[in-house]
């Protein structure tokens, strides 16, 4: 795996609504983190300017890890270098928002679909998904739809 950015987050973006082994690892209460984690506007723009700057930079957001043997999403924000730190504290996010975040709204995007399952849309909520519907350009530009 080529880390984080170039490996996880692509799956976690490309997949629904996570890869296997992102969901068998969730534990319970990040599972409902997750479904409540707030979308907000200001959290968008933090967010997209700090990935950005990573991906101009070409920062590796965090160390190569086995994702098979994961036992919780907690492990990915522990494996966050030193230098994506860095740049999500100049934007005011930590490993931690920013991981989840992008989960939230990648879950978002997917509840948001005419089709949506009750288990997609478990993993969200209301407002998150009319966040989205009212920022789709924007975000589906920012995860490249």
């Amino acid at each position: 795996m080529t880390g984080f950015r170039a490996g996880i987050l692509v799956m976690v973006l490309l997949s629904a609504p996570f890869t296997v082994a992102m969901a068998q690892s969730m534990t319970q209460a990040e599972s409902s983190e997750l479904a409540a984690f707030p979308l907000t506007e200001d959290y968008l723009t933090r967010l997209i300017a700090a990935d950005n700057e990573i991906t101009d930079k070409r920062i590796k957001v965090a160390r190569d890890i086995d994702m098979t043997q994961m036992t919780a999403l907690a492990e990915l924000v522990d494996a966050t270098t030193l230098e994506a730190i860095a740049v999500l504290d100049k934007h005011g996010l930590n490993a931690h928002e920013y991981l989840f975040g992008r989960l939230a709204l990648v879950d978002a995007v997917q509840a948001a679909a005419p089709n949506a399952s009750p288990e997609v849309l478990s993993y969200t909520n209301e407002q998150n998904i009319a966040f989205y519907r009212a920022h789709k350009a924007q975000i589906d530009a920012f995860l490249g739809s």
